[in-house]
């Protein structure tokens, strides 16, 4: 029997750390695996959650069975001459998908659209979630300049760390990332491991590993609603290629964990970050707007850091954790805390944030 992917049905009823993976292909487009198969290969690896994320294309969303074995939530990757982007939260068809869904990888934007903007204000008017994917991997970056970010809830920071390009790719989506920050844009931090291929498969995929990097996200349950909600309050979520986070902050009896919003409060806060099965060698860090205000070794996989912050109800803040290897490379990192007034930017534009980041 076959069954309809659905955002409501709740695979566990608690609020819990659930694990998974926000960029997964299956056969309706390029990837390798039929969907049934593509579920039992991740719930093998003791995922929680995976979307699906099919080039302008959503036939595997009646191919799960009747319990694929993992949460799958039903999304599409648009995927545009101009740039490609996820849509997470998809029940049903809308009018703008015949647009999209033509029976092809990749494909010019509709003439019927003034430009990115206007479908991306159109799937967000209709309680779907999106999320621009490698936005600075040649030669699958984002083109569309005149892009609105503030129609933006996500950016895919970290892309299939197994492609040799990603290298810098990646690095270069964060630092974009954090100018979306500085520039007073609050989009989730979220990674995808782009999967489509067999174990073993030959080039042009030189490796691919379900889940790597796994998002993590605190969710008040196990259900497709519960983990979009999650991601939209950036709550408690992180970004990991195998290490375990939590970061918080602390302001007189008052606790501020990831992605939350101290207000318009002033004073010294605390922080701390706990790391475990960190890197050897590797040292856990937590920055702001304007870099490094703390580091600590990684001991036996485990660190510890504590930092203080000035907070200033008139001033726009943010601080976040991470964590970094021997040499250098980020392993895990999360999304911020915030304080101060929340910015409401006039038109942020993706070219006005990428020559920031270039320079």
């Amino acid at each position: 029997m076959t069954s309809r992917l659905s955002l409501s049905e709740v695979r566990r009823a608690s609020p819990a750390w659930y694990r998974g993976d926000f960029h997964v292909h299956t056969n309706f487009s390029d990837g390798r695996y039929p969907p049934a198969a593509l579920a039992q290969l991740y719930a093998g690896r003791g995922l929680d959650f995976f979307a699906i994320t099919d080039h302008n294309a959503i036939g595997s969303f009646t191919e799960f069975g009747e319990d694929p074995g993992l949460l799958v939530i039903p999304g599409l990757e648009v995927t545009l001459e101009e740039g490609h982007w996820n849509v997470f939260g998809l029940e049903g068809w809308r009018p703008w998908m015949d647009e999209v869904c033509q029976g092809r990888i990749t494909i010019p934007l509709s003439a019927k659209f003034s430009g990115t903007s206007e479908l991306l204000e159109l799937t967000r008017g209709q309680g779907c979630l999106t999320s621009i994917n490698h936005p600075l991997l040649k030669p699958w970056e984002w083109r569309d300049l005149a892009t609105d970010l503030r129609l933006v809830d996500a950016i895919e920071v970290w892309n299939d760390p197994l492609w040799p390009d990603n290298a810098q790719a990646s690095p270069r989506a964060v630092d974009f990332w954090t100018r979306c920050l500085n520039a007073g844009l609050r989009p989730t931090a979220i990674g995808g491991s782009d999967f489509h291929v067999l174990p073993g498969e030959a080039p042009p995929y030189p490796g691919e590993e379900p889940g790597l990097p796994l998002t993590w996200v605190y969710a008040r349950e196990l259900s497709a609603a519960g983990i979009l909600e999650g991601v939209r309050q950036r709550r408690k979520a992180y970004i990991s290629l195998g290490p375990q986070m939590q970061f918080f902050a602390s302001l007189g009896d008052e606790h501020f964990d990831i992605g939350a919003d101290m207000g318009l409060r002033s004073g010294r806060a605390r922080l701390k970050t706990t790391v475990s099965a960190g890197p050897q060698g590797g040292r856990a860090r937590i920055l702001g707007g304007a870099g490094l205000i703390g580091e600590a070794p990684i001991v036996d996989g485990q660190a510890e850091l504590h930092a203080k912050w000035g907070v200033r109800a008139d001033r726009r803040q943010w601080v976040r954790a991470e964590v970094v290897d021997e040499a250098g490379q980020t392993v895990a990192l999360t999304n911020p805390v915030f304080a101060g007034p929340e910015a409401r930017p006039a038109r942020v534009t993706f070219g006005e944030i990428e020559r920031r980041t270039e320079g």
